[in-house]
């Protein structure tokens, strides 16, 4: 059995990638059989906030979720569609721990979908 992690790592189709300094991107696409769908909901399927916040995590690299500082879902995301991440990085409270502020604006088929500020730390 795989985590729920490891799974939304695996639905990747855009790699993490810088485009400006401190701003990251990266694309997912969560099939109709993704994990995480399974009994959320029956016969209408919508993407956890967990995953949601998984893949912010994994567009910052090498962190951990420390604490969610916000998250605010603006709609729902259902299988298939393009989740679009883009992240920005800057310093937390504590850097000399590796703590780094998250702020994360995802998007499906164009559509701001959720908001959120994490504070991660890193592995």
């Amino acid at each position: 059995m795989t985590s729920l992690a490891t799974e939304t790592r695996q639905c990747v189709i855009s790699p993490r990638k810088e485009v400006e300094p401190g701003i990251w991107l990266s694309t997912f696409r969560f099939p109709h059989d993704f994990p995480g769908f399974a009994g959320h909901f029956p016969n209408a399927p919508v993407l956890p906030g967990i995953v949601q916040i998984l893949a912010v995590i994994h567009t910052a690299g090498e962190y951990t979720l420390h604490r969610v500082k916000n998250c605010k879902f603006l709609r729902p995301v259902h299988p298939e569609e393009e989740l679009s991440v883009r992240l920005r990085l800057t310093l937390g409270q504590n850097p000399e721990q590796g703590d780094v502020i998250a702020q994360g604006e995802l998007s499906a088929n164009s559509e701001a979908c959720a908001s959120m500020a994490l504070c991660l730390r890193s592995n």
